[in-house]
């Protein structure tokens, strides 16, 4: 089982998680939509292999005076893969609560009555904590960072409900056996004082959450100090007691295997293996910003126009209206004549371009680019529309399984907090059920159509009907 560190000269970050935190960092300069983060974090890179070449690293030190132009693409992707998963609340149920018999009646009994219970309180604490809010985050933050970590807490002071509080990857150390999250160390940094940097340090085991103070530097982790040392960490418990025999904490991954990291546990970003693109998109649209800027009409005056201040700087009013005949022979003008000159922008090129990295990206991402908005128009079918949307579908139910057993074990532990530190009469023995909400499929003019055709042919009863059009209705509405 892993602990809390004991040897002040240890690396922080821990030496097998330095390349995972590497490229954590530049997910998070992308994700960011930030271009002094990308240049913060290429200017310090220039030299690694992997960024070499790349337009951002040979930028990031000198940008030649110019305007970079960057499109936050990975915080669009971010968003709506997040979108995705819970812009729709998934639904939240208690299945003992919706048992029946074989003539489909709800069956009355204990059992059901304690789980009709949990449930009316399971709601209420989605709704007080403003977990879908919360859930929202999460998924925008598993996408753009390869996962996230889901940890129930508690605190009555500002709340007499369970909280469902989100922690960032690159706040966590975790570590896993068979697959399975077995432990993890959250570390946030509480307070930097000149080179000395001070850390705590929350150690998640199972019923135990043992919290540290250290105080180090930027590389190493330093010695521990008792919790009192700061005011910010005084009153925080240093082994809680959760009451609660698991983990307090869930990890969700994105996406698994990664393909960068094979053989660890960790998800996988959205932007792995994208990052290539989006600096050639960020590229392409600096050019086409430049050309632009070139292609602005240039005026070439002769010497005679140019006027004097009377203070020996020379100048040209472009707002002069009359000026004096100059005594050349037209024949002769040439070159004493006012002309302007404006360069090309080679607007549909870099248009074409930018498109195809978009496109590019997206896919490689995981998503069609047609829910993105590309490929649209009047004349597409709508069975047309459905294939070209099938690879963000295909995403959309991946990210759904890794979520949904977490969330699952989240809910329950939020009604074990309410019950034993909250002194609320939850009923705990009842795993939620998560359903997720089809955000993209449920297209109400085509299910009418299908209705309808089945009606014309009498092949589905008013039931089966009923219940196409309105799939969230209970048992009891739809008789």
């Amino acid at each position: 089982m892993r602990e809390l560190p004991n040897d002040p000269k240890m690396n922080w970050i821990p030496d097998e998680w330095a390349r995972m935190y590497e490229q954590l960092s530049e997910h998070s300069a992308w994700y960011s939509g930030d271009a002094d983060q990308l240049i913060q974090f290429y200017a310090t890179r220039r030299s690694v292999s992997t960024v070499n070449g790349r337009f951002w690293a040979e930028n990031a030190i000198n940008t030649n005076n110019r305007t970079i132009v960057h499109t936050p693409i990975a915080g669009d992707i971010a968003t709506f893969s997040s979108d995705l998963l819970f812009s729709e609340s998934p639904s939240f149920k208690i299945p003992e609560a919706h048992e029946k018999t074989e003539a489909g009646e709800i069956i009355r009994n204990e059992t059901t009555a304690r789980a009709i219970q949990a449930e009316d309180r399971l709601i209420e604490i989605i709704d007080e904590g403003g977990v879908i809010n919360r859930l929202l985050a999460a998924g925008e933050t598993s996408a753009a960072m390869g996962g996230v970590f889901l940890k129930p807490t508690w605190d009555l002071e500002i709340a007499d409900f369970p909280i469902l509080s989100i922690a960032q990857p690159d706040s966590a150390i975790p570590y896993f056996r068979y697959g399975m999250l077995a432990g993890v160390i959250f570390h946030k940094i509480v307070l930097q004082d000149g080179d000395r940097v001070f850390r705590l340090l929350e150690n998640y085991t199972n019923g135990l959450i043992e919290t540290g103070l250290y105080v180090g530097d930027q590389n190493t982790i330093g010695s521990r100090l008792p919790l009192t040392y700061l005011s910010e960490t005084k009153d925080i418990n240093p082994y809680l007691n959760t009451q609660i025999p698991r983990i307090l904490t869930r990890y969700v991954a994105n996406k698994r295997p990664h393909k960068r990291f094979r053989g660890t546990d960790v998800g996988m970003s959205d932007l792995q293996g994208v990052e290539t693109y989006m600096d050639a998109l960020d590229m392409t649209m600096t050019s086409w910003m430049r050309d632009i800027a070139l292609g602005r009409a240039r005026i070439h005056i002769p010497a005679d126009v140019i006027e004097n201040d009377g203070n020996g700087n020379a100048y040209f009013d472009v707002g002069k209206e009359i000026y004096i005949n100059l005594d050349i022979d037209p024949g002769q003008l040439g070159e004493k004549a006012i002309s302007a000159t404006q360069f090309d922008i080679r607007a549909a090129e870099h248009e074409t371009t930018a498109t195809k990295l978009i496109s590019t990206i997206l896919h490689m991402a995981g998503y069609a680019p047609h829910s993105f908005g590309f490929g649209t128009g009047s004349n597409v079918s709508e069975e047309t529309s459905e294939l070209r949307e099938r690879k963000t579908l295909i995403t959309k139910q991946k990210k759904e399984r890794f979520f949904k057993d977490p969330i699952q074990d989240v809910l329950q532990m939020m009604m074990q907090i309410d019950n034993i530190h909250l002194g609320k009469s939850t009923p705990t023995e009842f795993r939620p059920d998560v359903t997720f909400a089809d955000t993209l499929g449920h297209d109400i003019s085509r299910v009418a159509n299908t209705v309808n055709m089945l009606k014309t042919a009498q092949a589905a009863s008013i039931e089966t009907r009923v219940r196409m059009v309105n799939p969230e209705l209970s048992p009891d509405r739809v008789q």
